[in-house]
């Protein structure tokens, strides 16, 4: 009898074995799902941990941001972009190459005043040549945003930088080109309180001035390094320090004389009657540059408390033992630049400063692109200053250097951009190198949102440009108007009194000859006083009639001023 037949209920050798083997299959399928389900939960706990540990970290960021700042969530923006940028500032150590127009940035720090606003800082300088300005924006739904507007120039200065660094790629290549018979020229450009004073005369701030710091003393003392070596006994040194307000020279070396700008027979710009200061050290320029700084002229505007209203010229001037020029450089402290509305708010005389600043800044502005392009003609006929620094415009050996100063606060960022925007002009560079770290997928989710790609939902961006209405324009023409006016009535007005002096005398000399004869001549009494009445009535009425069209010219300024001071006009 078969063994299956004994055992009903018993399993065959074969078949206990398949059992045993679907067993263990089923147990290692069973361990496989148990297996795949703990990874699943373990990645699902990390990225859990991961999430809390973001949170956590986001959280401790936050508490570090002053929220008391109003545009805190900007301020982020601007730290977490920065975060994202290659840093490669200047240093000491760059090559300086010879240019014919240097065009360079320099950022001030913020200051206490700034700080106690709570204002943030909008300016970064990732490197040597590059600017960048995060404008804060709302999209129409309210969403924040950063604009990134780029500039590039020759160098870029961040608020680290230090005079003598600034010195090193701006004025003093300029040394050299004065010792071979050019002229040359650096100035600083910019909004009131931007720091151009600081960068060309010194520290001015505190009791004790600082002159030594300076663009000014720091080109002397490499001026007298030559002249005491290389040249010694060759070449004498003289300075001029003169400043131009409201296009008329004054001497701040001869108490604010006031001097006239001429051109002789040779088409040749002579400001007459300029002191020139015979230098033996540079302490002689530090004593020159602190007398004629302390009497400069300086007033109050709707930008600063305390601004510069004049341009100071500051010039160290190279003769031969024959006196003639062997070489010139201008250092130029600008009057701080203000837009067409901020002077329009103020009182006529800030508006007339203004007005004529601002001409002066345009016409610098073209005999500088003029220089450049190597142009036959210089219109340097555009305004007192640019008269004045003639030379510095013509010849094969003229060199010049703008350094353009910038806020960094975002209540300034109008002012800064008009900054930038002229420094742009002066000297055209392209944009398109900024080192930047390759962005991760959260990275460029961020800069998509908060950067640019956003143009159709932006409000309406500031143009910078105030000046192109017609209002603006007629404001600037009427304000140049009355300068002249206000010229031909002063110069009238002297005329009349240098001729009353003589026509007094005349007088007496009339009377006295006629009390002393008793038979005088009645009719040549009569013709020699009727004489000297009518032509005191000419000068009279000459000096009447311009008056008239002067009084006329306030009126106009007047009525155009209160009309752009006016809500209505200022919102449109």
């Amino acid at each position: 009898m078969a063994p299956s037949e004994l055992y009903p209920n018993s399993d065959s050798m074969d078949d206990r074995r398949n059992k045993k083997s679907n067993n263990n299959n089923n147990n290692n399928d069973e361990m496989r799902r148990k297996s795949n389900v703990v990874k699943e939960i373990e990645k699902i706990k990390k990225n859990r941990e991961q999430r809390r540990a973001n949170q956590e970290e986001k959280r401790q960021k936050l508490n570090e941001i002053d929220t008391s700042v109003p545009a805190w969530e900007f301020a982020n923006m601007i730290t977490e972009f920065r975060a994202s940028l290659d840093f490669n500032r200047l240093t000491n150590s760059e090559p300086v190459h010879d240019m014919r127009i240097c065009v360079c940035v320099r950022k001030r720090p913020i200051n206490k005043k700034e700080i106690s606003k709570k204002d943030i800082d909008v300016i970064t300088m990732p490197n040597k040549d590059m600017c960048l300005v995060h404008l804060p924006k709302c999209k129409v739904d309210l969403t924040k945003y950063l604009d990134n507007q780029k500039f590039r120039f020759d160098f870029a200065f961040d608020e680290s930088t230090s005079n003598d660094l600034v010195y090193r790629y701006t004025a003093q290549p300029l040394v050299n080109n004065i010792f071979q018979g050019g002229n040359a020229m650096c100035f600083a450009y910019g909004q009131t309180g931007s720091g151009k004073t600081f960068t060309m005369g010194g520290d001015f701030s505190q009791k004790n001035v600082d002159c030594s710091k300076g663009i000014y003393a720091l080109t002397a003392r490499d001026v007298f390094k030559q002249v005491n070596g290389k040249f010694k006994g060759q070449l004498e040194v003289f300075c001029t320090f003169f400043e131009i307000y409201c296009g008329k020279v004054y001497d701040l070396l001869n108490n604010k004389k006031k001097l006239r700008v001429l051109e002789d027979h040779k088409n040749q710009v002579q400001v007459v009657d300029l002191r020139e200061q015979i230098l033996t050290s540079v302490e002689d320029v530090l004593s020159c540059i602190q007398y004629g700084m302390n009497i400069r002229t300086s007033g109050t505007t709707s930008a600063n408390a305390h601004s510069s209203r004049s341009h100071a010229v500051f010039q160290i001037i190279l003769r031969n033992k024959t006196k003639k020029e062997h070489g010139k450089i201008s250092l130029i402290d600008l009057a701080g630049s203000e837009r067409g509305k901020d002077t329009s708010s103020s009182d006529r005389i800030t508006r007339m400063e203004g007005a004529e600043i601002n001409k002066s800044l345009l016409a610098l502005k073209e005999c500088i692109r003029a220089l450049g392009r190597r142009d036959a003609h210089v219109p340097f006929r555009g305004s007192t200053l640019t008269k004045v620094l003639r030379d510095s415009f013509i010849g094969e050996h003229s060199k010049v250097c703008m350094i353009a100063m910038i806020s960094p606060g975002n209540s300034d960022v109008e002012h800064t951009l008009n900054t930038l925007r002229y420094a742009d002009r002066v000297k055209e560079l392209g944009t398109d190198e900024v080192n930047v770290k390759e962005n991760t997928e959260e990275e460029e989710e961020y800069r998509m949102k908060y950067s640019d790609g956003n143009e159709e939902d932006e409000e309406e961006e500031y143009d910078g440009e105030d000046d192109v209405s017609h209002a603006m324009n007629d404001l600037q023409e009427t304000l140049a108007e009355l300068q002249d006016m206000e010229e031909q009535v002063l110069e009238s007005h002297g005329d009349l009194i240098r001729d009353n002096h003589k026509w007094t005398n005349e007088y007496e000399r009339i009377y006295e000859e006629t009390i002393k004869v008793v038979d005088y001549d009645r009719e040549e009494y009569a013709t020699r006083l009727d004489n000297v009445i009518n032509h005191n009535m000419n000068m009279l009425i000459n000096l009447q009639k311009k008056l008239a069209i002067f009084k006329e010219g306030l009126l106009k300024e007047e009525k155009i001023s209160k009309t752009i001071q006016n809500p209505k006009f200022r919102k449109n």
